[in-house]
């Protein structure tokens, strides 16, 4: 229940911060996805079973506030989490250019699979055109970027409430 406590003030503070100051940032067109490595952090340190649930709830909170069909959101991270969990259970992922290069992969595959569900949503194939130029550039900030935050969400994953309010100065006997 803790770790559900923290990933939905993480993710509420992300979506926040990416839909107002973060908006533009770096450019127009590569944007700084913090709650989509959150899902990637946790296919890299949950197992199968203690991923689902956290992950369903970033994805519904992201879908309620975004502007695309409800789901989708949910489903494009569903897909990225399951990816990282097959790629870890073949694959030895602790190394850094292991991360990079799945992170990049798994954010590729969240694109296509975004753009695929928008455009049977509303049977327009510009989504695809869209999907395509922004792949290569998005998935590789977002393998970049992953390299240093998806170590940061593990550490803030093993946060306890006692943790942050237990005073530092006092010994206990």
């Amino acid at each position: 229940m803790k770790k559900t406590a923290f990933i939905a003030l993480w993710t509420i503070f992300w979506l926040a911060m990416e839909s107002t100051i973060l908006s533009g940032f770096p450019t127009k067109t590569i944007r700084l996805d913090m709650v989509f490595l959150a899902v990637i952090a946790i296919g890299f340190s949950a197992e199968l079973y203690e991923g689902i649930a956290p992950v369903m709830l970033i994805g519904i909170i992201s879908d309620a506030t975004s502007p695309a069909p409800f789901g989708i959101m949910t489903a494009t991270y569903l897909a990225a989490f399951a990816s990282i969990r097959l790629a870890s259970a073949t694959i030895y992922l602790n190394s850094v250019l292991a991360r990079f290069v799945w992170t990049t992969v798994a954010s590729a595959a969240a694109i296509f699979i975004k753009a695929l569900l928008v455009l049977l949503v509303y049977k327009n194939s510009a989504f695809i055109t869209l999907a395509t130029r922004e792949v290569a550039p998005q998935a590789l900030f977002n393998g970049l970027v992953g390299m240093a935050v998806i170590p940061l969400f593990g550490w803030y994953l093993n946060l306890t409430w006692e943790k942050l309010t237990r005073p530092k100065g006092l010994v206990l006997k």
